[in-house]
């Protein structure tokens, strides 16, 4: 009888529990010793724009198979370049539209929507949020 592994960990002491939880897909493990571990499939995995001055980001959101950013989306197969985007903000909204902070100047900044394909949609001026 062959056993395959579940997973691909370093040693883990002193373990009472292992549970798999459908629902959140995900497995855990608890210990007496060193503490609950929860493991997840992995969601993203790395991709680079060609332009490496491009690959530091802070803000990143989950976009269909690669990241929706401030600077782009970026995908195994798609490369586009936004400017003039704040690189701290991205939001990603439950219907899947994502938002970013937009600034040129004082008098051209705002927010900008942006539909499931990273079309965008919407701008409201920065002066009209207040």
């Amino acid at each position: 009888m062959h056993a395959r592994p579940v997973l691909n960990v370093e040693v883990i002491s002193s373990v009472n529990l292992i549970h798999f939880s459908a629902v959140n897909r995900m497995i855990i493990v608890g210990t007496q010793t060193s503490g609950l571990y929860l493991f997840t499939p992995r969601q993203f995995s790395t991709i680079r724009y060609t332009d490496p001055d491009v690959n530091n980001f802070y803000a990143l959101a989950p976009f269909l198979d690669g990241v929706f950013t401030p600077k782009g989306i970026l995908t195994d197969t798609r490369q586009s370049s936004l400017q003039g985007y704040s690189p701290y903000v991205a939001l990603r909204t439950s219907k899947n539209e994502y938002w970013l902070n937009h600034w040129l100047s004082q008098r051209q900044s705002g927010l900008v929507q942006f539909d499931h394909t990273g079309k965008k949609i919407r701008f409201i001026k920065g002066d009209t949020l207040r």
